[in-house]
């Protein structure tokens, strides 16, 4: 028995549309108006480390990790040194800790573990292992050329482990791909099923990178086999099946590409609560929402949608570029609450804000102009200046009158 998506913490009726800029959004406003960016080639990534007494500081920079206590003062330097063939001093990418205290450091060319005892203080930083040596797989002196590649770890979350892509053995002089997964400084390998899952490889590096979609909701990840494009979800122990292309499908489009979408790719949130699956063949592009019990259910959604999500409500807001409408699926069915009439377009949807005070912005525009409006999407009780409620039964209709953007 499926469960329907939409028990709402609060109706939509709650919700307004409003040109005034809420004033508890106007800080969050201005970042995405004035976005930062490290102009660093590798910038310091920090991470903090809790013991039973204090608060210490983690920070992975260039070619080291340096410890801190809470005053910034440097107790410690771990050097994971980065080279490639004739190119050294690259640095360091990323820093992960898991929950039983493994750091996994993601390098730019090498890739290593480390223990991180937080029972003492300060804590202790065991010397760090190259993934290599963990997996006894090291490539000799340009063995890149016959396929070999180099230990390249990408970290789960949702798992609580690193997956390895190396290259194990070899056939006729030629090195083969294979995959591990390491817990807790343990290499395991990974379920028969998942032999030819997808990697990618990676710049300017003789590895290449396990690529997944994560789905914490349902404590799992997703991979792509890299052969029959099959959608395996995986939970640490079993694999599951939740998507398999067709024969027919396999003859007719050489390729056939699937990703795991949520309300928005960069909020883990919206994708624990809403996994979806968007599969396109060529032009022809279909979606899927995917259940508790790993089942796919197809929704009535043809076109490119982008997808946005308030976190007070189950509803999802989708938005058909092609069609100009903003709609919300209601027990898999789309119900339409914003129209856009020919020469306007609907050209973006936006969330900006936290669990408490958050909004939908949207941006719609005159197609033989420049001219635009900006719209929120806001709760009533945070805005006096409410132009219109959102209804189910009566959508918004956003219209040109007197060469001026309106609506009805």
């Amino acid at each position: 028995m499926l469960t329907t998506p939409c028990v709402l913490a609060e109706s939509i009726e709650e919700f307004c549309l409003t040109q005034d800029i809420p004033a508890y959004m106007e800080d969050e406003i201005s970042k995405i108006n004035t976005p930062t960016r490290s102009t660093e080639v590798f910038p310091p990534i920090i991470i903090n480390l809790n013991t039973a007494e204090k608060l210490y500081s983690l920070k992975g920079y260039k070619e080291k990790l340096i410890l801190r206590d809470e005053l910034g003062k440097q107790l410690s330097v771990v050097n994971v040194p980065q080279y490639f063939l004739l190119d050294t001093g690259g640095g360091i990418e990323d820093i992960k800790l898991s929950k039983n205290g493994w750091l996994f450091i993601d390098g730019e060319y090498i890739d290593y573990v480390a223990q991180v005892n937080l029972k003492v203080t300060p804590p202790i930083i065991t010397p760090p292992i190259e993934l290599s040596e963990l997996t006894n797989t090291e490539c000799l002196p340009l063995a890149w050329i016959f396929g070999c590649m180099k230990n390249e770890g990408t970290y789960s979350q949702t798992l609580d482990r690193i997956f390895i892509s190396n290259s194990s053995g070899s056939f006729f002089n030629w090195y083969l791909p294979s995959s591990f997964e390491i817990i807790e400084g343990k290499v395991k390998p990974l379920p028969v099923e998942l032999k030819n899952i997808r990697r990618s490889w990676k710049r300017f590096s003789s590895s290449q990178d396990i690529i997944f979609r994560p789905i914490p909701s349902l404590k799992g990840i997703v991979f792509e086999d890299g052969i029959t494009g099959e959608a395996l979800f995986y939970d640490g122990n079993h694999v599951t099946s939740i998507f398999k292309p067709s024969k027919s499908n396999e003859l007719k489009e050489k390729t056939l590409w699937w990703v795991i979408t949520g309300a928005i790719k960069w909020e883990p949130f919206l994708i624990e609560k809403s996994p979806f699956l968007k599969v396109w063949s060529g032009k022809k592009k279909s979606y899927f929402r995917i259940t508790s019990e790993l089942k796919t259910i197809p929704l009535s959604l043809q076109n490119t949608f982008r997808i946005k999500k308030i976190p007070q409500l189950d509803y999802i807001f989708f938005l058909d570029i092609h069609n100009n409408t903003v709609s919300i699926e209601i027990n898999h069915t789309l119900r339409t609450l914003f129209f856009a009439s020919t020469p306007l377009h609907i050209g973006s949807i936006k969330y900006i804000g936290n669990q408490a005070n958050n909004a939908i912005i949207l941006e719609v525009s005159n197609m033989k102009t420049s001219d635009y409006n900006i719209y929120y999407i806001v709760h009533r009780s945070k805005s006096k200046y409410c132009i219109a409620t959102l209804d189910l039964d009566k959508p918004i209709i956003f219209e040109l009158k007197n060469k001026k953007i309106t609506i009805k």
